[in-house]
Parts: C-alpha cells; sequence; structure tokens
C-alpha cells in the first residue's frame, strides 16, 4: 500500500496562524469516522460498496476503513463463493443484537449508552430485523441517536434525497470537531 504524506500545520502552528492572521475561533478538522465492514467482507470491499457516501462526506469527513481481525474459511464463505479475503470480527456471526443470557443482557440495559449514533436500517433487511435494530436502539440514550429506515434490506443506501438530508443533519448536530 502507497501512501502519501500532506505537510499541514500541526495543531501548534495552527494556532500561531490563526492568532497572526487575527482569527480568535478554535480551528476545526474533519471528522474522522471508523467504518466496520460486515460479516464475510473486508475494509477494501466495504469502501467500495458505500462510495455514493464517501463522496459525499469527502469535505466533512475521513472514512477510516479497517479489516477484521479473522479470516474466514472457504467453507465458512460458501454463501459468497466470489469474496475475496472473507473476514469476521468475531469467531461468530453477529449483528445488532443484545445478548441472550440474562447474566450479560441486563449490562447492555442498565445505563444509556450516550455515543452520537446514527442508526441506519432497511424495511426489508432479513439478516438483522427492524425488531432486533429497536432493541438496541433502546440502549442508548433517546438524545444521542437519530434513525434512517430505508425501503431495501440489509444495506447502506445510495448518498442521496432523504438519506443524505438525515446524514447531513446528523453531522450538523455531531460532527463538529475542534482543536
Amino acid at each position: 500500500m502507497h501512501s502519501t504524506f500532506d505537510c499541514k500545520p500541526c495543531k501548534i502552528h495552527r494556532r500561531r496562524l490563526a492568532m497572526s492572521n487575527g482569527m480568535t475561533s478554535t480551528p476545526t478538522r474533519k471528522l474522522r469516522i471508523l467504518c466496520f465492514h460486515g460479516y464475510l467482507q473486508n475494509a477494501q470491499e466495504f469502501s467500495g460498496k458505500i462510495g455514493s457516501l464517501r463522496k459525499a462526506l469527502k469535505s466533512r469527513a475521513e472514512l477510516i476503513f479497517i479489516d477484521a481481525p479473522h479470516h474466514v474459511e472457504a467453507e465458512q464463505s460458501i454463501s459468497d463463493p466470489a469474496a475475496v479475503d472473507p473476514r469476521a470480527w468475531w469467531k461468530w456471526q453477529a449483528g445488532a443484537f443484545l445478548p441472550k443470557d440474562p447474566e450479560y443482557a441486563h449490562m447492555m440495559t442498565q445505563a444509556a449508552m450516550s455515543i452520537p449514533t446514527l442508526f441506519i436500517s432497511g424495511h426489508k433487511d432479513q439478516l438483522i430485523p427492524l425488531q432486533r435494530t429497536e432493541e438496541l436502539i433502546a440502549t442508548f440514550d433517546p438524545d444521542s441517536i437519530q434513525r434512517y429506515v430505508h425501503d431495501g434490506g440489509h444495506m447502506v443506501p445510495t448518498c442521496s434525497g432523504d438519506f443524505k438530508r438525515c446524514l447531513q443533519d446528523f453531522l450538523d448536530q455531531h460532527g463538529s470537531v475542534q482543536h
């Protein structure tokens, strides 16, 4: 993998530049969003699948794609024989779920998570039904979440129309990053 480095002023130099230009506000930088691919995918494949989202966020956010740590053996990935370097986050398939064991399930419901989160789900999703997504949403502080439900299945929709407006609203509300 080839990477390039653009020389940009570090935090100290940005402050000095701002002061010398008479600016008093703290400069902002792009939001960094960590992107987790799904089961039997990898970072490169997921990045390609959400190209319209990457393009729409280009000026506002840096999307960071990482590979899951576990390689999935060929017989396990039979559902997608064309998958190149299929990976998994856990040694079992998991989705938006709550633990079924009461000993662990109560941990998820004791304290509401207050991490700004945009839940994207599809009416026709056969992998993670809306009811399971609702159960997960219930573990979050209602003030920290936003929802978008599309008419499709288990996928991120094309970044246009209502979805694009929802995403922009979410970033406007939670996406300001100060140095």
